[in-house]
């Protein structure tokens, strides 16, 4: 998935930050296939780490729309190769077009 667009600001000092971000990206797996559309409003803690705040929706091949939802914590390792360290939770709740819902 890509990022097309992002703000970042570090309102409290040069550690803690806040963001917001939209993008969109292809998703294939063993059961779902199709397009997911997000936006994040991350915040950086003081210590680093980073707590993802992303919703949005998967619409995959057949039809389908899923709503998603993924909070966590990520950490950007300083150390190269740069790499990050993400232990996310994941959400979803199916939604059919007749209902909405």
């Amino acid at each position: 998935m890509q990022c097309r667009e992002g703000t970042w600001l570090a309102p409290y000092g040069e550690n803690e930050y806040a963001g917001f971000g939209t993008g969109k990206g292809d998703v294939a797996g063993p059961r779902i296939r199709g397009t997911m559309h997000w936006a994040n409003h991350p915040r950086r803690r003081e210590d680093r780490v980073w707590c993802p705040d992303l919703n949005g929706t998967i619409a995959t091949e057949d039809g389908a729309k899923i709503l998603i939802s993924i909070k966590g914590y990520s950490i950007i390792e300083e150390t190269p190769p740069s790499t990050a360290r993400s232990s996310p939770r994941y959400g979803s709740r199916p939604t059919t077009p007749d209902t909405g819902g």
